[in-house]
């Protein structure tokens, strides 16, 4: 039984930590039959309602920004609505789905502080940072990507613990 964040489409709401033991517990979180959306960087998937946009479920602002950031051919092209699950991915062997990233669950549910980093087209591998602090995920999120629409030699962004 995987471990999960629930993202809920009201920003006002809180972000929760959960256990999801069975289909009818992703139904439940995001109000109907599921859909996944893996990303790249940790490797993990967003479960989104899959009729959510049918709907007219209201936008994931939040979900929406870590999707962008995470899973940079995403960027501009797709808006999650409705609340949403973030997992980790199927283990190869099974398939069975797995906890979401720690690295996630850290960065998400257990800093405090965040900065965005930038990797240039000409210069990739090579990554560059300010002063900005952000005391929300993603409000950081946010900003990197306004960077990153604004700086054609922006090639990507990154948010981590400041």
């Amino acid at each position: 039984m995987p471990w999960g964040i629930y993202i809920p489409a009201d920003e006002a709401a809180p972000l929760e930590f959960r256990l999801f033991g069975q289909l009818t517990d992703y139904q439940e979180a995001v109000g109907g039959w599921i859909e996944p959306i893996d990303i790249e960087t940790p490797p993990a998937t967003i479960y989104v309602n899959e009729e959510g946009k049918l709907q007219d479920l209201p936008q994931n602002r939040r979900a929406t920004l870590l999707l962008w950031v995470n899973h940079r051919a995403t960027h501009g092209r797709e808006v999650l609505v409705g609340n949403v699950v973030l997992i980790g991915l199927p283990d190869d062997e099974e398939g069975e789905t797995q906890d979401v990233p720690d690295e996630l669950v850290t960065l998400i549910l257990k800093s405090d502080l965040y900065k965005y980093e930038v990797e240039t087209h000409e210069e990739a591998g090579k990554w560059y940072g300010n002063q900005a602090r952000f005391d929300n995920y993603f409000e950081a999120c946010n900003a990197a990507l306004g960077l990153y629409e604004r700086w054609t030699l922006a090639a990507n962004v990154r948010v981590l613990a400041a």
